[in-house]
């Protein structure tokens, strides 16, 4: 059976957008970890800009730029009117929010200078919050984006109103585009983990109808309800040639769901369709199977996960693609109960679907009523509902690490000795007994699940993984404490170290150093998890041995380093309580490599 990264490659790649171009039309400067606060440190860049000729692409994403060095970088851009594509996502790591408002404007300013027609603008991962819509605004407006094609603004922190502002100059893109003669014709936009509620979504839904020719849509984990989903639905109805829709972690519900049925009619080209995480259920789910029955032909990858569904109407979903030719059919995580599993395995096979279904009891949910009522505590009230505040950004390394949620509190448990402890058990509530299991049994078996955990993410799975080894690593480590028996610190420090190995393996293949940097210091208190969702509740000298002892083996590069020396010096109550592991940590940073 072909692994979940490889069924999602297709997927991948249609998100990810075509920029492949010959060497002599890119300059590349992406995962460097340079900061470049002046126009010296800027040199290098504007100099490779320079020689470039026919600059289609510039990348710099993985550094941290100033207003200084981006106005370096915006004259630079003045004689480039033909560059097409920025790949400019994660390069405000540690810049102060008030900054990146004039950085914006610069890199802004140079392309229109230029009359510059860009085809991809990708802006992920840069925390900027509503005020960083501010110093876009501009740019949405004008001449330069009536060519845009793909707008990435994945992980932005833009709140409610930051969306509505987005929203506002997208709406004016469409209009200007359309007067000049050039409508406008985007095919991807990407706006995920941006807290956009109900409100930030209905307002972009407006802009979502307007256009009419997107294909990708990526909205995933944004704390929308049914009222907000509506709207969305009515806008995706309106663009036809749409083939892949991610809206994970968002809480459709039964209502949702209906919404959504209504239009599949209109979706004739669709192709992926992720719903997982959304809270469907049965009568959600049940919707959804007649819905698809002769509709959505093309239909290619179907992502339903953690979605509580019970038996019956999981085999009419299954019912619903009998006859399309799926190659992914994601039913992990529900209701089904062991002997439920096993008839939809059976069902699916019959179909000769066996190898698209990706279900493992193990994380099946157990059978339940599949009438019982949708947990009231889910679900949406009008009347109830409070507006969520915008929380001010002290710092924009201070981003949400998406996927952190799926690791709980650490809370020592009873346990049990038995033959077998599955990781995700041991992820969920770590104990040292727990811990035992994987001492012979290698730490390779927890890395492999995480990377399991996070493949369904075709956008985000790298990241996803380099996050969550990091986090995993510490909420082991905290197990220990100062009079902990070498033989159980020597066990955590060998799985610390190995989840942390990998870790930075994938990241340097990534160029993902600056999203495990903001991790690490995360999982030390150092910085707070914008979201409150990561929550550090055992003792940090697990935590700082562990990385001392990387320091110690030259394991970590001197990027990482220099972030950590900055943070540690500064006070934190968390760590002052073991002063001396936290000198010892603060020494081996600072020992050359």
């Amino acid at each position: 059976m072909e692994t979940i990264g490889n069924l999602l490659h297709t997927l991948s790649e249609s998100v990810r957008g075509v920029t492949d171009h010959p060497p002599d039309h890119v300059v590349d400067f992406s995962g460097h970890g340079l900061r470049v606060d002046t126009e010296d440190d800027a040199k290098p860049i504007v100099e490779a800009m320079q020689k470039c000729k026919n600059m289609k692409v510039l990348k710099l994403y993985g550094n941290s730029f100033s207003p200084t060095g981006c106005k370096a970088i915006g004259k630079s851009l003045e004689s480039h009117p033909e560059f097409q594509h920025a790949h400019w996502k994660d390069i405000f790591t540690g810049r102060m929010k008030e900054e990146i408002p004039y950085a914006l404007r610069s890199l802004s300013g140079g392309m229109m200078l230029a009359d510059a027609k860009l085809i991809e603008l990708d802006l992920s991962d840069n925390a900027f919050g509503p005020i960083g819509v501010e110093g876009l605004v501009v740019l949405l407006k004008s001449t330069v984006c009536y060519t845009l094609q793909e707008l990435k603004l994945n992980n932005n922190g833009l709140g409610v109103t930051g969306g509505k502002l987005l929203a506002e100059a997208l709406n004016t893109l469409v209009l200007n585009a359309k007067n000049a003669g050039t409508p406008l014709k985007l095919k991807t936009f990407i706006c995920g983990r941006n807290r956009q509620e109900n409100e930030g979504a209905k307002a972009l839904a407006s802009f979502l109808g307007a256009v009419g020719t997107l294909e990708v849509v990526d909205m995933p984990q944004n704390g929308i309800y049914y009222p907000g989903i509506q709207a969305l639905c009515e806008a995706f109805a309106k663009n036809p040639k749409l083939r892949h829709i991610n809206m994970n972690d968002n809480t459709f519900t039964e209502k949702g769901a209906a919404h959504f049925a209504a239009i599949v009619k209109d979706l004739r080209n669709l192709e992926s369709l992720n719903l997982g995480d959304c809270l469907l259920k049965s009568g959600g789910a049940d919707i959804l199977a007649n819905a698809l029955k002769g509709h959505a032909e093309n239909l290619k990858k179907l992502v339903l996960s953690s979605n509580e569904i019970g038996l019956t109407p999981a085999l009419e979903l299954v019912d619903s693609i009998k006859d399309k030719e799926l190659d992914l059919l994601d039913l992990n995580g529900n209701a089904f109960g062991e002997e439920g599993c096993i008839e939809i395995i059976n069902r699916v096979e019959d179909l000769g679907l066996r190898d698209a279904l990706v279900l493992e009891l193990e994380d099946d949910e157990g059978s339940e009523d599949e009438d019982s009522e949708i947990d009231r505590s889910y679900v949406y009230d009008e009347e109830e509902e409070e507006e969520a505040e915008e929380e001010e950004y002290e710092d924009v390394e201070e981003g949400e690490i998406e996927g952190e949620e799926d690791l709980k509190e650490v809370t020592p448990a009873p346990f049990t000795q038995r033959e077998e402890v599955s990781v995700a058990e041991l992820l969920e509530k770590p104990s040292l007994p727990k811990l035992h299991h994987f001492e012979a049994r290698g730490s390779e078996e927890i890395i492999k699940y995480i990377k399991a955990k996070f493949d369904i993410f075709p956008a985000n799975r790298e990241s996803l993984f380099v996050q969550n080894c990091v986090l995993s690593a510490s909420k082991l480590a905290t197990l220990l404490n100062p009079t902990s028996p070498q033989a159980e610190k020597d066990m955590v420090l060998k799985i610390g170290k190995d989840l942390l190995k990998a870790a930075f393996e994938k990241a340097r293949k990534e160029n993902s150093l600056s999203i495990l940097n903001n991790t690490i210091v995360l999982s030390l208190g150092l910085i707070k998890s914008e979201d409150k969702k990561f929550k550090i509740t055992g003792s940090l000298f697990g935590p700082m041995l562990v990385l001392e002892e990387m320091m110690r083996e030259s394991l970590v590069p001197q990027v990482t380093r220099d972030t950590l020396k900055l943070f540690l010096l500064k006070g934190n109550q968390a760590l002052d309580m073991f002063k001396q592991q936290k000198m010892q940590l603060i020494q081996s940073v600072e020992r050359e490599m």
